[in-house]
């Protein structure tokens, strides 16, 4: 059947097509030049050419610029969401081996140091370019960062006396994760409206 196509009906549908486009020249009216050419019409065509590919240029550059700036809010958002990712599969892994240990609690702290350092550069970031709804978000997402801190690194884990994460702590924790989760999507969403 491949080669049916290849070598016998796209030849006959290219030789049709020869044909039609002959007869077309053939026929087609013919047209008298006149000689005498202005500069003035040459200027204008030049700019009407000129305009005409220049707009586009312009207008898709535009939109390119605005796309990716977009997407570079979006990847601020993502690395912090990445941080918040990585310190709930600790706690998951922590839980789940039925045991804290004093370098359990200090990944805890590192992470949330990491954590700090992105979740700073990214109300930065969104402080500078976004408009007062995002940064209500924002505001929002860093109360529930600090309550998350707070759960994570507080005396329910970092004490010396705690061995084990609670459930009660573990689904307090997962809680506020999950929620840190929905408000970065809201932002996604957002920085996607703009």
């Amino acid at each position: 059947m491949n080669i049916f196509l290849k070598f016998i009906l796209a030849p006959l549908i290219i030789l049709g097509m020869g044909i039609c486009i002959g007869i077309f020249v053939r026929d087609f009216p013919q047209f008298t030049l006149d000689h005498n050419v202005r500069l003035i019409e040459v200027l204008k065509l030049i700019t009407t050419i000129g305009i005409g590919i220049f707009i586009p240029l312009l207008v898709k550059k535009l939109i390119e610029d605005k796309r990716s700036f977009k997407n570079s809010l979006i990847e601020e958002v993502g690395s912090f969401n990445k941080i918040a990712e990585r310190i709930n599969e600790r706690v998951v892994a922590v839980h789940g081996s039925k045991k804290l240990t004093q370098r359990d609690k200090d990944d805890f702290v590192l992470l949330f140091e990491i954590g700090d350092e992105e979740f700073n550069q990214l109300c930065e970031f969104i402080t500078d370019h976004c408009n007062s709804e995002i940064n209500a978000i924002i505001d929002t997402l860093k109360d529930k960062h600090i309550e998350y801190w707070k759960t994570l690194t507080g005396s329910e884990i970092t004490k010396s006396t705690v061995k084990i994460i609670d459930d009660s702590t573990f689904k307090k924790a997962s809680k506020q994760f999950m929620e840190i989760k929905q408000i970065t999507r809201k932002i996604k969403a957002s920085i996607n409206q703009m």
